[in-house]
């Protein structure tokens, strides 16, 4: 019945989350709230996973308020990364405990993949224990990096491989990552901010690890990289502030991200500066992975790895914005858009960019205008009232809600799918989310109209 009606149902509105490929998503790590940002508008999307901060304010939301599954609720580290298909997937942790969520982007269900009773193989390691940065290098395998290791993650058989630690690959070792980025199908950059306040660049077929730039003023002062077990990681590395070519470094706190844009790499940080217009203020550096040596772009940074923590500075502003003092310095992320994108996670809700073509900023959104009344920022209120955004991702799934097998296109398996769940409400056994296209809690004839609008879509990942 549903195949012979399927031509004529393309009439009937459709409803959709809306969101478009490229889109920005904002992950909050304090009540798990997930948005997208509707680029063209300037305006965040209603919330698509967890409590509606949007509309109800705190005491009101609940983390089950868009979405079914188990709740995010709040993290103490994490990270997000886009899939190929219409999920994204979170790695976080809280009080101990680790895990991996998938979520789809257009019912808001929370899928849990994994949790800390997935141990690294021969060993009683939870392999989810404090994910700082995570990446796909193919549309099935995750790269995940942890405070002590890097592993890789097949999304569809849960397998783990191990890609680099202190039992797999030689060369210094990191200890307290603090973001990682894919340059290529076999590197991986880390920035280090525990003690080494380096750049490591890893192997991912061997697991060699070597260091690539300075990132931080506050090096150890005997200049050594040092190993998990707070011993000398043998050979023992000594390093001089000579090494790695000369250049600003952007903190002297170990706060570093780092991000890729048209091949470049860039880190940013911030800085506490006593003697400084504000107590904290960053600056964005480029990094030349032949030498190692840094390239000024702006902000607030340290003049040389060897400066005094209280100087001397750099400071310059955007072309278009004189005086101002960036504190940006989480989540530097090169976007789509050929801009590099920048969040504050302590004092603002907003998301910055700057192109480096044209030496301006812009703020692209903010949050907090569109919040219910109660939210602040982190440093703005209490743990029940306070939103921080932890990681931006540019959505790279598919932009058709009928393509509820994520494969690109709407064909007739997911119109097998669909009328599978059909004529089945909210709670039924053969109810599936992803076929109620209108969100009314119901799989009826308004959603096989909207089926019906993309069925034969085979552009949904162009």
């Amino acid at each position: 019945m549903l195949m012979h009606i399927l031509p004529v149902a393309v009439s009937l509105p459709i409803a959709t989350g809306g969101i478009q490929r490229d889109d920005p998503i904002i992950f909050d790590q304090e009540q798990g709230a997930l948005l997208s940002l509707d680029m063209q508008a300037g305006v965040f999307r209603p919330v698509f996973s967890g409590p509606d901060v949007l509309n109800n304010p705190p005491g009101v939301a609940s983390p089950t308020d868009v979405g079914g599954g188990p709740a995010l609720g709040r993290s103490v580290v994490g990270a997000m990364a886009s899939g190929a298909g219409r999920e994204v997937y979170i790695g976080r942790s809280n009080s101990g405990v680790g895990e991996l969520f998938a979520i789809d982007v257009f019912t808001g269900d929370r899928r849990l993949l994994s949790d800390d009773t997935l141990l690294f193989p021969g060993t009683d390691e939870p392999v989810w224990l404090s994910v700082e940065w995570l990446g796909f290098d193919s549309a099935e395998r995750l790269i995940v990096l942890t405070f002590r290791s890097v592993f890789a993650y097949d999304i569809t058989t849960g397998g783990v491989e191990l890609l680099s630690s202190r039992e797999r690959g030689s060369g210094p070792m990191f200890r307290g990552p603090r973001d990682g980025l894919l340059i290529d199908d076999s590197t991986l950059l880390v920035s280090d901010d525990f003690s080494t306040n380096v750049l490591f660049s890893i192997d991912l077929v061997t697991g060699e690890r070597s260091v690539v730039s300075w990132l931080n003023q506050s090096a150890q002062a005997d200049w050594q990289i040092f190993n998990d077990a707070n011993a000398p990681f043998p050979p023992f590395l000594v390093l001089t502030p000579d090494d790695f070519g000369p250049g600003p470094v952007t903190s002297n706190n170990g706060l570093s991200d780092i991000g890729l844009l048209d091949g470049v790499v860039y880190a940013s940080g911030v800085g506490v500066y006593d003697n400084g217009p504000q107590l904290f203020e960053g600056g964005v550096v480029r990094v030349d992975l032949s030498d190692g040596g840094r390239e000024y772009v702006f902000g607030t940074v340290f003049e040389s790895v060897t400066s005094a923590s209280v100087g001397p500075v750099i400071r310059r502003s955007p072309s278009n914005a004189p005086g101002y003092l960036f504190e940006k310095g989480d989540n530097i992320v090169g976007a789509p858009d050929g801009r590099l994108w920048f969040n504050d996670r302590f004092v603002t809700l907003d998301l910055q960019a700057y192109d480096p073509a044209t030496d301006g900023l812009e703020t692209v959104a903010d949050l907090v205008p569109q919040l219910a009344p109660g939210w602040t920022p982190f440093l703005g209120g209490t743990d029940g009232s306070r939103l921080r955004i932890r990681d931006i991702a540019f959505y790279r799934g598919t932009v058709c809600a009928a393509d509820l097998d994520g494969d690109g296109d709407v064909d007739l398996g997911d119109f097998g799918a669909f009328a599978a769940s059909f004529g089945s409400v909210s709670g039924d056994e053969r109810f599936d989310a992803k076929g109620d296209l209108d969100r009314d809690g119901d799989v009826d004839l308004g959603d096989f109209g909207a089926f019906g609008l993309e069925f034969g879509r085979a552009d949904c990942l162009d």
